[in-house]
């Protein structure tokens, strides 16, 4: 007999969820991104093939200036410091939130339903809502997915929708599966 109160989450759902989880981690990096504006405080929280995959991407779309090095000056950008993270940074959040992410900007939230591609790579899905955070039930949903990886004892973003980046000139990605069937 289950014991688990019928509040109580399942308990692959409850980790999915719980504190140090890969849904806590991409909700703090989605009230960086979305709410907040702050590139700077969700830099950390991404994977560093995602970090220098967008460097190089805005090396290539959008940065004007001289390329002699592109590595070198794509890798010291991404480590941060760099003189030039202001105008990448201004330049990819600008994209994210007329593009990619616009439909969240009005109210967003976790969907709790846990999917994985591997055991340390999981999808975590983002909803347009209207009622803050929280995504009701029977909502119809529009939704982002993210793809968190596990990295060093902690939940970092991996990709942007159900794949992981891979840096290159040009930088790419890799579909992912779902390992849910």
């Amino acid at each position: 007999m289950d014991e688990r109160s019928h509040t109580d989450p399942p308990p692959e759902q409850a980790v999915f969820l719980g504190e140090g989880g890969p849904a806590a981690a991409a909700a703090t990096w989605a009230r960086f991104v979305l709410d907040d504006n702050n590139l700077d405080s969700a830099w950390p929280l991404m994977d560093r093939p995602l970090r220098l995959a967008l460097v190089q991407s805005w090396l290539l779309n959008a940065y004007t200036g001289p390329l002699r090095d592109k590595d070198m000056l794509a890798g010291v950008i991404e480590e941060g410091g760099h003189p030039l993270w202001s105008k990448f940074a201004a330049w990819r959040m600008q994209r994210w939130h007329a593009e990619t992410f616009a439909f969240l900007l009005s109210g967003w939230g976790v969907v709790s339903i846990p999917e994985a591609a591997a055991p340390d790579i999981k999808f975590v899905r983002l909803a347009s809502t209207t009622s803050g955070h929280a995504v009701e039930a029977g909502q119809p949903l529009t939704v982002q997915t993210l793809t968190m990886r596990f990295v060093n004892q902690r939940w970092l973003l991996g990709g942007i929708g159900r794949t992981l980046a891979v840096p290159g000139w040009p930088p790419s990605e890799q579909t992912l599966p779902s390992t849910n069937t």
